[in-house]
């Protein structure tokens, strides 16, 4: 009688615990990744396709809508576009902006392209803040953000290279105009539907420019070929506090601080300045014989000073 050699089993003693259940589990372990891997690829197809034509259909119009609403709300501003799209990484681009002041006799604000990145998750809750946008505008541009502050809406601007000729300027229009380039940045906190709750800060200057006579509304200007300046003013209480504007032109140093004091609409806005000029080079003969004209500065020799009063569109210098 022969003995049959016992045959391989999976419940023999001798085989590694590991090895057994690799031999059991590997046909289960193939099938299922190969069947995770193809749910992985569906699921990543269907997002994929899902975030396709939501930004297809994504309702474009009505965001910008309800972003320009709360931005304005309570403000006499009027927003108007031609056009709007979104793009991929979430942020509104508008073109053709125009913007209005209801009541005021002021030509509207021009933009050209203005991208508007809003907070989509705020704009769940009916506000678009934080945001931040980008303007290209007369020539240049302008950064800013705007978000909640606890007065209101806290606003922080950024202006690069824009054009003076082109800026809707009151009075500017009468001449040849201002020429030159504007750069600058401020901050203004507040209830932009309430002009006395507004504060903040404002840094401008001016480079590369020039002025023709009568430019600048009423007071009796002669033509500068050389302009540079500066202004630095706080806003606080309906009241711009100039604390230095500084203006050089054709050899010509003038200096000048006080008050803007605001109103509706702007060019009403009082003016409340004292003005400092003196001779710091070589100046056109109808230049000199204009600061001439100021009073002599009884503590200082060489300098002559002046009150500039009157409104923003209808300065008055004695």
């Amino acid at each position: 009688m022969s003995l049959l050699q016992p045959s391989p089993s999976i419940l023999d003693n001798d085989a590694p615990l590991s090895e057994v259940t690799a031999t059991t589990l590997s046909p289960v372990w193939r099938r299922w990744t190969r069947l995770s891997s193809a749910r992985m690829g569906w699921g990543v197809y269907t997002l994929l396709c899902f975030a396709v034509f939501l930004f297809l259909t994504f309702p474009v119009d009505v965001v910008l809508q309800r972003v320009i609403s709360s931005v304005t709300r309570g403000t006499p501003v009027h927003i108007h576009y031609s056009q709007g799209e979104l793009t991929w990484y979430g942020a509104a681009l508008v073109r053709d902006v125009r913007v209005e002041q209801r009541g005021a006799s002021l030509p509207p604000l021009r933009v050209s392209r203005l991208l508007v990145h809003p907070s989509w998750l705020g704009l769940l809750w009916g506000s678009p803040f934080p945001l931040a946008f980008q303007a290209d505008l007369y020539g240049g541009t302008i950064n800013g953000t705007a978000e909640h502050s606890p007065n209101g809406v806290k606003t922080t601007l950024t202006a690069r290279r824009m054009n003076l000729a082109l800026l809707p300027i009151p009075g500017a229009e009468k001449s040849g105009g201002l020429k030159g380039i504007l750069t600058g940045s401020g901050e203004v906190s507040g209830d932009f539907s309430q002009i006395f709750s507004l504060q903040g800060a404002l840094e401008l200057n001016v480079s590369e420019g020039s002025l023709q006579p009568g430019a600048l509304g009423q007071l009796p200007v002669p033509p500068l070929q050389s302009v540079r300046g500066n202004l630095r003013a706080n806003l606080r209480d309906g009241r711009v506090n100039i604390t230095d504007v500084t203006l050089m032109a054709d050899g010509i140093e003038a200096r000048a601080q006080g008050a803007l004091v605001l109103s509706t609409p702007l060019p009403r806005s009082g003016l409340d300045l004292q003005l400092t000029t003196k001779v710091v080079g070589p100046a056109p003969p109808a230049l000199t014989a204009l600061v001439s004209l100021l009073p002599i500065s009884p503590n200082t020799p060489g300098e002559r000073r002046a009150t500039i009063s009157g409104s923003l569109a209808a300065p008055v210098m004695r």
